[in-house]
């Protein structure tokens, strides 16, 4: 019997593991096309505030985003 022989982990890998649902697609999308609070991925896409708050930690963890305070309204800007 031929036995399957294990390939390292690499890029394409890990990004196929984190980009593979929907959600993370949407949200990394909206990102390029420049979205930038939380309240604006939410409004353009829709998505229920846990699923996007999920998302968002994920791709905080995975290094893909990062997390900043903003401090006031965004309607100040």
């Amino acid at each position: 019997m031929k036995q399957k022989r294990k390939l390292p982990v690499s890029s394409v890998d890990n990004t196929i593991e984190t980009m593979g649902d929907r959600w993370t697609i949407f949200i990394t999308r909206e990102a390029f096309f420049g979205s930038k609070t939380f309240e604006q991925f939410q409004a353009n896409l829709g998505i229920a505030t846990n699923i996007l708050s999920a998302h968002l930690k994920k791709l905080v963890l995975k290094c893909l985003t990062r997390f900043c305070f903003y401090y006031g309204s965004i309607h100040n800007r």
